[in-house]
């Protein structure tokens, strides 16, 4: 993907090139550097010509990740389309238009400084890096958004003076020099959507057609792919479907140019031993890494700095298999396969849709049975310090995140699509994006294009994975025949209506037999490395027993004994104790980039105080990982 900074300034501009490339962490192979009286942009990337910069006249043009945004519907002889992002600065006139990425997967923030610049970057660390300032506000409602789903909703960021811009959208900002908050508050206000999503299901579609056609759609984006020179093509491959579906989406003929990776906690894991025969089948290199709980320390405080702080700390492990392989690559992940189709099964039950008021409670309820146990609001109410405000907090941010979407006609569509991007940005952040600076990472199937083929299909059409498996027949009936991980053998939406009875029976079994029952659905060994109480139990525990930032946030009593009752297997909260331990670890990562002892402000509603602490000198110990740009 491509990197980039850009400040606009309201006075003629100082900054210079070595400032901002220092800050830049990467093996590019392109790098340019554009400086006006008013405008700086510096921009990165791991391939040659997948970003313009170009000035002509008194417009300057800038636009990004061109090989993932060329349209892929079209046939040879048709004029190419690219959906890639796309900013165009016009400083004699005053104006600045933004096309943002159809799908949201590239993400782009911008912050308004106290003088009156703006600054647009590809990443978050690039704006703090160069204004540290930016750390001593922290938005709350942000903070209790990420406990409760591992991101934030709509346009914040943990930030509150950093935003993040809507995805799908025409942004106009005119007069910016005058009022650049009001300009910018008013462009947002007016933004147009520029790729035309469904706005209801397609009555009658032909699955099979709908298939042939993502199969077709694939095969001409990785095409694309395949003739970038000096590249090869290195897929995370995992047991499941999607992974398997884009590796066979390869023209033999370009089949020298790829390699496979997979990590599992076992070696005898399904996920090695799946992608093993499929590697074999289509006759590819195929390399795996098993999950150490060094690995994971190892690898943990480094995954989250370049994550920005949506994480999971199993995938920190792809740094350990990464950090050897990199070098003029491209890299491929699945998502939005699974997220936008036969995965999001509690949506399809039209009975969820309509059992709530509105669609924020619809969202939330989908997201606690979604994760299996994932806390209620009312277990906020235990742990939280502003207990009153955290279901407001929760609901108001699901309004944000659907006021982003276009107008859709359909409730159920609604709901899956709210879903799916919610999903989608922690999925980017505490996944593909972490590794981009080692090389490009690219998610083929959240293509607009792609993504619009699947929004038309209807929900009882996708009933057991049933798309992607007639996609992967289309691909390569051999493995579609092959075995996989994803759950595809049983009706999901009968075995959604038994989760919550399931988990209260196994809960009573175990108080009875006072024993810890899993379901072993999941190679990912979050309890076995806190069984043993070994390296990171203590590394767990030694952040909850800190002084930690959290407890700004959190009741540190009530946190604790839930911690507590959870090592002892009395709870099922365990991707909610991992959200606890990431925010913290992001936290203290990014106030490490800070020179002073400011204190830090929580801002609540209306941009009042909520609270003021300041950091401690413990910090120390994580600047060498953020000042290594």
């Amino acid at each position: 993907m491509t990197h980039f900074f850009i400040q606009l300034t309201v006075r003629n501009n100082s900054i210079r090139r070595d400032t901002i490339e220092k800050r830049f962490l990467g093996d590019f192979k392109q790098t340019k550097f554009l400086k006006e009286q008013k405008c700086v942009i510096f921009s990165a990337d791991f391939i040659q010509n997948n970003f313009i910069l170009e000035k002509k006249d008194k417009v300057v043009r800038f636009q990004i990740n061109l090989v993932k945004g060329l349209s892929i519907s079209k046939s040879s002889n048709e004029k190419q389309i690219n959906y890639s992002p796309e900013i165009t600065i016009n400083t004699d006139k005053d104006e600045v238009m933004i096309k943002t990425d159809p799908s949201g997967t590239d993400l782009i923030y911008f912050s308004i400084l106290d003088n009156g610049d703006l600054v647009i970057a590809s990443h978050l660390k690039y704006i703090i890096a160069l204004h540290p300032k930016l750390l001593n506000e922290l938005d709350y409602k942000a903070l209790v958004e990420y406990l409760f789903c591992h991101s934030t909703l709509g346009t914040k960021t943990l930030f509150k003076n950093i935003k993040l811009l809507p995805g799908n959208s025409k942004i106009t900002i005119s007069n910016w020099m005058k009022n650049p908050k009001k300009a910018f508050e008013r462009g947002l206000n007016e933004k147009q959507s520029w790729f035309e999503f469904p706005k209801d299901y397609q009555k009658g579609v032909d699955i099979h057609k709908t298939a042939r056609d993502i199969s077709v759609y694939l095969e001409n984006q990785m095409k694309n792919y395949s003739e970038i020179e000096d590249i090869k093509l290195a897929f995370l491959l995992s047991g499941g479907l999607d992974s398997r579906i884009l590796v066979s989406a390869i023209d033999k003929k370009w089949m020298k140019k790829v390699e496979t990776y997979t990590f599992d906690s076992l070696l005898d894991g399904k996920e090695i031993k799946y992608a093993t025969g499929v590697s074999d089948i289509l006759g590819v290199p195929h390399k795996y890494r098993v999950v150490s709980e060094d690995d994971i320390l190892t690898y943990c405080y480094k995954h989250m700095w370049f994550s920005e702080g949506l994480s999971n700390h199993v995938i920190s492990i792809r740094h350990a298999l990464y950090e050897k392989v990199k070098g003029d690559k491209v890299f491929f992940d699945g998502f939005l396969g699974d997220g936008s189709l036969g995965g999001n099964y509690l949506i399809h039950n039209e009975r969820i849709v309509r059992k709530f008021d509105s669609p924020e409670e619809r969202l939330m309820e989908n997201l606690i049975v979604k994760e299996y146990g994932f806390p209620k609001k009312h277990f906020f109410s235990i742990i939280a310090n502003s207990k009153e405000e955290i279901t407001n907090i929760l609901i108001q941010g699901m309004k944000e995140q659907r006021n982003l979407l276009h107008t859709i006609e359909n409730e159920l569509l609604e709901q899956e699509i709210l879903l799916t991007q919610t999903r989608a940005r922690g999925y980017m952040l505490g996944g593909s994006r972490s590794f981009s600076h080692l090389a490009p990472i690219y998610l083929p199937l959240s293509h607009p294009e792609i993504y619009a083929k699947y929004l038309q299909v209807e929900p009882k059409l996708r009933k057991k994975r049933k798309l992607e498996m007639l996609i992967l027949n289309s691909l390569n009936k051999e493995l579609a025949e092959y075995p996989t991980t994803s759950l595809i053998w049983y009706n999901r939406l009968f075995f959604t209506k038994f989760v919550k009875l399931g988990f209260k029976s196994l809960q009573f079994l175990e108080s009875l037999f006072r024993s810890r029952i899993i379901l072993r659905y999941s190679s990912v060994p979050y309890f076995e490395w806190l069984r043993k109480r070994n390296h990171y139990y203590n590394f767990v525990l030694d952040i909850l027993s800190d002084d930690a930032i959290i407890w700004n946030i959190l009741d540190r009593e009530n946190t604790m004994k839930f911690f507590h009752n959870f090592i002892k297997r009395k709870n099922h909260m365990h991707k909610f104790i991992l959200h606890i331990v990431d925010l913290e670890i992001i936290l203290r990562l990014f106030f490490a980039l800070k020179e002073d002892d400011e204190k830090i402000v929580l801002v609540n509603d209306s941009n009042k105080k909520y609270k003021e602490f300041k950091l401690k000198p413990s910090l120390e110990y994580l600047k060498d990982i953020v000042r290594k740009q």
